[in-house]
Order: C-alpha cells, then structure tokens, then sequence
C-alpha cells in the first residue's frame, strides 16, 4: 500500500510560521511533520514520484505526466553512503523514518532520516529533506549529516542513482558529463572528475533525459557505473572528503529533473538543460526547462579557445516543461576546435541566475561543443 500526499495540505490554524527546511544547529526549530508508515506517492500537474519507507526511502518511481512510465532503475534514486575507496553503505540504519513535514506553502516536503551503526560511521545522524515543486520536473533534496557520536569521523559522503530514462535499455543510450578533456559522452563505467557539477542520462531514442544537479562547491568526482549486458545505468557523486568532529555538521542541496526533447546534454542547471549542435555555418541551441519561464531572452556568446569572442544576437521566448525552445544562430566556426556557449537568461527584462540551490559560480550557462574533431 501506498500513501498519497496530495499537493495542497491543510494547516492547523496557529498563526505560527512553520520552517520547511532542516536546521541542524537547531534541532527544536524543526518543522513539525507526521510519520509516514508506507510509501509515500507524490502527484503533481507535471511529475510523478514514490518515495519508499522502507527501504532507505529511496525513489522507485521518477516520471514525467507525459513521458514513460519510469526513469528510474531497479535500485531507484536518492541512494546514499560514505566511504571512498571502501563504501560504508548505511545498511544499519536505526530509527529511520519518513515523515510528511508541515509546510505553508501548500506543496508537499518528506523527510527521511536515520542513525547510522557501523565501522566509521557510527553516531552519524543523517536527515533527507525532499522537495518536489508542483509545476515543474524536478525536485531539491537537502541531505544533512551530524556526528552524534563521541570521536571524529572520516566523512566521505556521496549519493547514487540507478536511472533508466525512456524506461527502458537501448544501445544509443549514453551519460554526458564534463570532464578536462570538455564533453564526455559516457557508456561505460569509470570515474571521471567533477568539471562541473551535472551529469545527464539520456534515451535519445525517447527523448528523454533524467539529471542532477550538484553543489559547485561541494562535488569532487563521478562514477558512472553502466553494465553493458543489463539494464543497469547509474551514477554516483562523490562529495569532497572532510573531518567531522563530534557536534559537527554538513549539509549539501542537489537537484534531480527530468526533461524531454533532448539528445544529448551540454549544459544542466537548476531551471533547465541545454543541447548545443553546430553545422553549416549554424548554430542550434535547444532549451529544455524544468519550469516555465515566460517573457525570457537569452544573451549569449561563443568563445574560442584563443579568446576570440562572437557576441550573438539576443532571442526572446516564453519556456514550460512541455515546449522545447530552439534558437538558431547564424555563425560560422572559423576553424575545427572546443568552443565555449556562454550565456544569461532574463525574465522581464532583468536578469534571472540559474543554479541558486546548487552554488553556480555565475548564475549562467556555461556549455562547450566541438566544432570537427578537435
């Protein structure tokens, strides 16, 4: 059985401002919240998600209303551990709980959180925070850890996901990231370090793209983890190491988003992922948004690796997560190389910074493609 959390939900008249996030140097500012004894399912006018109770309240069920049936692989998202290179997997975990958290904005926020037991682990205190938002395709998770416990501990966290977008294992599929060496298309396992702070799964035969979006200040490194001879397609990112003293906390905010249209992925923010093709003398840009953004421009430029700067001409568009946004620029390569797309969104004229929850050093669009074989 499953226990559906509607969108809007009905407050007790207190006249008192409930929290909706986690505050950990605070533990009596905690927003009250009510257990959730089964899974716990989430429907909103755009996405479609089930968080489980029991089993370290992973998500089993990741979709978009007009997409397939499930993005999600057989082990589910939201996967949490510590360690590197030995993995502690919180498998002791007591006193875990999902909880329905109050909120006065209506839209639902659950919480799961637990004690871990265990070799260089014990007396960590780790509290999930997961915000679906109600017109868009993707959701913000707060994951925060305290040493309860009475001696420091090595912390390496990092969070994993099991991801099959289009729901199902075709050969074209393949995971872009960015690496040294610019854009990486992925299909096999390995660790690649952490450029920047995205990593997108895509079916390019659906069209379908599941991502996330990490802290900028906070990941280190990815293990994209792809079984060739099964359905297996996953990620985990590697969050930079630390010492965590007794009393001591860390918190990191990401994002996972699930958007339509795309091929492949250049660029993954917040609010929105971006394709970037080039042939014949243009340039196509295409928009996937995650959220409507009406009355937009985008300014950009593209970049040379000599420094050379070419200043496009500015588009306007209205974007919601059913309406893929192309622009197309007239510009010529001058010559085979990596090339930087660098551009600002604006939103009734002012401008509007992407990647506020996830610590984007620019609040812009940084992307790079290649023009021949560089």
């Amino acid at each position: 059985m499953s226990q559906v959390i509607p969108y809007a939900r009905r407050l007790a008249a207190t006249g008192m401002l409930l929290l909706a996030g986690f505050a950990a140097a605070q533990e009596s500012a905690l927003p009250s919240a009510s257990v959730i004894e089964e899974d716990a399912e989430i429907s909103g006018s755009r996405l479609e998600l089930r968080v489980l109770a029991d089993e370290g309240g992973r998500i089993d069920r990741f979709r978009l209303k007009n997409g397939t049936s499930n993005m999600t692989g057989a082990q589910g998202l939201l996967i949490e551990g510590f360690g590197t290179p030995s993995r502690y997997v919180p498998a002791r975990q007591v006193d875990a709980r999902l909880e329905a958290v109050d909120n006065p904005s209506g839209r639902p926020v659950l919480r799961y959180s637990y004690l871990c037991e265990g070799p260089n682990i014990d007396g960590l205190q780790a509290v999930r925070v997961m915000e679906p938002f109600p017109d868009e395709t993707g959701m913000r998770v707060t994951w925060t850890v305290k040493n309860t416990g009475g001696e420091a501990q090595w912390l390496a966290p990092w969070v994993g996901a099991d991801v099959l977008p289009g729901a199902a294992a075709r050969p074209g599929d393949h995971m872009d990231l960015a690496t040294d060496r610019g854009i990486t298309r992925v299909n096999r396992t390995g660790y690649h370090l952490a450029v920047r702070n995205w990593i997108a799964a895509t079916d390019p035969e659906a069209r379908e793209t599941l991502y996330a979006v990490f802290h900028a200040d906070q990941l280190h490194a990815f293990l994209v983890l792809w079984d060739e001879k099964s359905v297996q397609r996953g990620f985990q990112a590697s969050m930079c190491p630390m010492m965590l003293r007794p009393g001591d906390t860390w918190s990191t905010t990401y994002r996972l988003a699930m958007v339509r249209g795309l091929t492949h992925v250049n660029f993954a923010t917040d609010e929105l992922a971006v394709q970037l093709d080039y042939a014949s003398g243009q340039l196509v840009a295409l928009l996937a948004a995650t959220r409507e953004l009406r009355n937009a421009e985008i300014e950009a430029r593209v970049v040379a690796e000599n420094g050379r700067v070419w200043k496009l001409p500015r588009k306007r568009f209205d974007a919601n997560p059913d309406k893929l946004i192309r622009c197309t620029y007239d510009w010529e390569a001058p010559g085979e190389g990596a090339y930087d797309f660098l551009a600002r969104i604006y939103l009734d004229g002012r401008p509007f910074p992407l990647g506020a929850d996830t610590g984007s050093p620019h609040g812009g669009i940084d992307a790079r493609f290649d023009v021949g074989t560089p």
